[in-house]
């Protein structure tokens, strides 16, 4: 009997143990499209080793397994799969697995782009579902206010006139690459991203590298590098219909399609988006359209792309600021900055100075008017169309050797207007616009009444004509700013070893920029009178003709760069280096032509007479012997010989993984950096003085904590700038010609830029997630110098017995034009797959007021400038989708903008002379020095209020 009991008891436990570990647990959950949270139709999903599921037309999976731990491998045609080890503990289980597309993009090989936990720099990624989600037409710039260290405003409000700041460095200092080609401008390094409107239609990814980076070229990444990377082709067709609306008017439609792979190893991608608006400024109109097209082949292990876009826009333009309280006095009398002259209203935040009404018409016969057309004019308008071209060709040579090179064109034309002369405080209308229509009816003859001691209209000038009109009292020209620009880009990869790989190439460039200034618009006039132009046959000009300054700029860059990269498990690390020979040339057509005569360049003396309709010689003979006008032929432009000027970068660092969760990095880099062409030959084709090169050095440290739910990366960097460049230097008139001036570059101005940037996210659950952001910066000047000035030929500049110089002092004086601490968070709440609610905050603080570090001098010695009120933001974004039939989905979105209505100044800059609503001549409050530092002499742009922006995209 006890050995029955026994028995029993043994296959009662045995029958209770197979029971509880033969329990089995239900997994479901949804494949889906990371980017667009499309589910997979047919997706698989593999375990144990060779058994497997499809997903059904939506993406869902379900399978019933025994409880435990199993490896599941989800995987789908053209998508990277993805391994997820899961423990399966309960009776069910859900989890939904996102897939990224594994597109046919070099672009991606072209471009250095960072990697998570290997590549030792500070970076973070905006993905295509954030900008999908929260870009809502905004200029690029705006988005990157999310990421650590950025400082993004739209500067006047006009679209596409948005800057950007990293680390205390604006745009010029920032390198921007789109698939790997630098953008930055070839003379003066900035980035106008008016001319990338429509990029966010084609945008894969952007990341930004803070700090010098790990680009591999010469570029001028001293804050951080911008990556802008575009789409390749997808391995499934998709097309994409979206529409926009926003406030004041604003309408955009969007356009995209791309082909998938087809027979062949084909594919291709076009898109286009048209857009116009009024703009929340006055005048501040828009109007641009984009095309962008992409062929790709596919060939054994070659791919090839071809790819071209553009933007050819118009919008208008605020470049005049206001004093505070013009825009608003309440927030003025709190800062201290009353209106000092009761002749200047309040006009309200989006009060434009150059824009007004202006009724147009033609005079009859009798001098009636006719064909009366009243319009609202903006005298700033930005116009331009730069398209750019690309050919790429990828070349997998084995599976260590791989060569991948691209050739690119730009191509812009354009410029922008603006009046001839400024209208003083005095001459604004009582709506604090310009009075355009006075200039009009004068320059057209309406307004002339003959008297007794004035019978002939001033505006007629009968030595050229007596029946037109001259521009006499004002007129739109256009500043004309066209180039033309190539380039090569070509890097060689080998994989020396499983840890070691090596990589190298070149980087030429040709650029050349033609500049001038031509008439626009007559205001009712028929001609205007101009001797700027020595070497033109009249002084008659007519919309079209060229005026005040036509010039050439050349600059030519040759490049090479190599880097040995070295990975393992635990420890990967690069050392890279470039060297780069950039030479520049400039012709100006505006200075009297030359001769040569015994081997010296000769310029002929010559010069207009008043109202004279030709040129005249002072002299009747040149230097020498020969007589020369205008029209010889032996004359030629003159041009300066080519300047050469060489620079190298040399950068390193390394990441140490320390377990699955935690790593470590350190970079650091010396960047010797030619300068810009507006610092090398001055508006005379006379070279600067004391020209030499920038030097930037930067060390940086950063640490990685990363699980499934919580993410955290911590850095500090410290980076100095020596020969830190004032733009086109600074010039003083020659004692011995008080007409002609001397430029030197200020090479003793120095700068320190330190802090700390903190970034986090949380995934709470499957629906709620948390992100934040810190960055403390300590950005400062820290030099006191004295620039002599010296002739071309290395005499000084003596003036009273006494060398002329400029003296500064900016020691601790802190950085101007951007916020030196930002903070920052995100809470986004997904109800389900593909409907989202998030709610972004970014906080701003410590930000100093733009200025001129070379009016640190007397009693402004160390003076910091006026400390702009620091202000936060808050932003809505809410999106769902509707599944409509088989394949078409409809993505409804809508984001509301400083839903606070938050009245804050964004842009500042203090002795501005040139604002409007002080009691300066031209606005701004001066001392008697013309300097003040403070919120009575500033200049300022005030950020946009709530806006809204709604759009529905129907993707099949």
């Amino acid at each position: 009997m006890q050995a029955f009991l026994k028995a029993f008891v043994g296959v009662f436990v045995l029958l209770c143990h197979f029971s509880v570990f033969s329990q089995n647990c239900d997994f479901s959950g949804k494949i889906y499209d990371e980017s667009t949270d499309e589910g997979l139709a047919v997706a698989n999903v593999f375990y144990n080793s060779n058994q497997s599921i499809t997903a059904d037309l939506e993406g869902n999976f379900a399978v019933s397994l025994p409880c435990g731990t199993y490896s599941f491998e989800f995987s789908y045609v053209g998508y990277k799969s993805q391994v997820l080890t899961v423990n399966l503990n309960k009776a069910s289980k859900k989890l939904d697995v996102g897939l990224r597309s594994v597109e046919l993009n070099e672009a991606l090989v072209t471009a250095d782009i960072a990697i998570d936990r290997e590549t030792p720099v500070a970076f973070s990624n905006i993905d295509a579902k954030t900008i999908n989600e929260e870009l809502a037409s905004q200029d690029i710039p705006m988005i990157l206010n999310t990421t650590p260290g950025v400082y993004a405003t739209q500067q006047g409000g006009g679209d596409g006139d948005a800057r950007i700041t990293i680390r205390g460095f604006d745009q010029r200092n920032i390198a921007v690459m789109l698939d790997g080609v630098p953008v930055n401008d070839m003379e003066n390094g900035w980035v106008y991203w008016s001319n990338w409107f429509g990029l966010d239609a084609i945008l894969q990814t952007t990341q930004v590298q803070r700090g010098l980076g790990i680009s591999k070229l010469a570029v001028p990444s001293v804050g951080g590098t911008i990556n802008i990377i575009t789409k390749g082709i997808d391995q499934k067709k998709d097309t994409k219909i979206k529409q926009e609306v926003s406030n004041n008017g604003f309408l955009r439609t969007t356009f995209g399609h791309t082909s998938g792979r087809l027979k062949g190893g084909w594919g291709f991608t076009v898109a286009g988006s048209y857009k116009q608006g009024n703009g929340w400024v006055d005048g501040n109109f828009t109007k641009g359209f984009f095309y962008y097209g992409k062929v790709q082949k596919a060939m054994g292990n070659h791919v090839f792309t071809l790819s071209g876009f553009g933007a050819p826009q118009s919008h208008g333009q605020r470049v005049v600021r206001g004093g505070i309280g013009v825009y608003d006095a309440a927030v003025a009398s709190n800062l201290g900055a009353e209106l000092n002259s009761q002749d200047v209203n309040e006009f309200g935040i989006g009060h434009n100075f150059q824009t007004a009404d202006l009724m147009r018409y033609d005079l009859d016969a009798n001098g009636n008017r006719i064909n009366q057309k009243t319009e609202r004019l903006n005298s700033n308008v930005n116009y331009y169309h730069k398209p750019q071209f690309s050919f790429r060709h990828s070349w997998n040579m084995s599976d260590k050797l791989s060569l991948n090179s691209t050739a690119y064109l730009s191509i812009g034309n354009g410029g922008g207007t603006r009046l001839d002369k400024s209208f003083s405080k005095d001459e604004l209308l009582e709506n604090g616009g310009p009075d355009y229509q006075s200039v009009y009816d004068i320059q057209t003859g309406d307004s002339f009444e003959p008297t007794p001691f004035v019978s002939q209209d001033p505006t007629i000038i009968s030595g050229i004509s007596a029946t037109e009109h001259a521009a006499t009292e004002n007129y739109l020209q256009s500043g004309i700013n066209n180039h033309f620009w190539y380039g090569l880009l070509s890097s060689m990869s080998y994989k020396m070893s499983e840890k070691i790989t090596l990589s190298g190439g070149l980087d030429v460039r040709s650029y050349k920029g033609g500049h001038y200034r031509e008439v626009y618009d007559l205001l009712g006039a028929d001609y205007l009178f101009d001797t700027s132009n020595p070497n033109s046959a009249t002084g008659v000009k007519r919309v079209g003709d060229i005026i005040d300054y036509h010039n050439d700029a050349f600059v030519q860059w040759g490049g090479l760069f190599g880097q040995v990269e070295y990975k393992n498990d635990l420890w990967s690390g690069f050392l890279s280096g470039s060297f780069a020979m950039t030479r520049y040339k400039r012709i100006d057509y505006m200075l009297p032509r030359s001769v040569t005569a015994g081997g010296v360049d000769i310029a002929p003396v010559y010069f207009w007479e008043t109202n004279a309709t030709s040129p005249t010689l002072i002299e009747e003979t040149a230097p020498n012997g020969q007589v020369y006008t205008a029209e010889s032929p032996e004359l030629s432009y003159q041009e300066t010989d080519w300047y050469y000027k060489g620079g190298f970068t040399v950068k390193a660092g390394f990441n140490r993984k320390i377990n699955e969760k935690h790593n470590f990095f350190v970079n650091l880099g010396y960047l010797d950096r030619a300068p810009r062409f507006q610092n090398v030959f001055d508006f005379g084709n006379k070279l600067f003085s004391n020209i030499e090169n920038e030097l930037i050095q930067a060390v940086e440290f950063g640490y990685g904590f990363k699980t499934r739910p919580f993410s955290l990366n911590l850095n500090s960097y410290y980076t100095t700038w020596q020969n830190r460049p004032v733009n086109r230097g600074v010039k003083i008139s020659d004692p011995q010609d008080p007409e002609e001036f001397i430029s030197a570059n200020v090479n003793g101005m120095n700068a320190r830029h330190m802090g700390a940037e903190l970034e986090a996210a949380y995934a709470v659950n499957k629906k709620l997630t948390l992100e934040g952001i810190v960055s403390l910066g300590d950005w400062i000047w820290d030099t006191k110098d004295t620039v002599l000035f010296y002739y071309d030929d290395g005499t000084p500049v003596i003036e009273n017995g006494v060398q002329r110089s400029v003296s500064y002092d900016a020691r601790g004086v802190h950085v101007g034009d951007a916020a030196q601490t930002q903070l920052g968070g995100l809470i986004r709440y997904e109800f389900k797959r593909g409907a989202y609610v998030k709610l972004r905050y970014t906080f701003f603080d410590r930000h100093y007021a733009n200025f001129n570090p070379n009016d640190l001098n007397g009693d402004d010695a160390g003076r910091d400038s006026w400390q702009v009120p620091s202000y936060g933001l808050l932003d809505f974004h809410a999106g769902y989708r509707i599944k409509l039939r088989d394949k078409y989905n409809l993505n409804l979105r809508g984001s509301l903008f400083n839903i606070l209505d938050k009245r804050a100044i964004s842009d500042a800059s203090v002795n501005d002379n040139r604002a409007v609503g002080s009691d300066s001549p031209t606005g701004a409050a001066q001392s008697e020095d013309g300097d003040l530092f403070d919120a009575n002499s500033a200049g300022v742009f005030f950020l946009q209020g709530t806006r809204l922006n709604i759009s529905a995209t129907l993707n099949f």
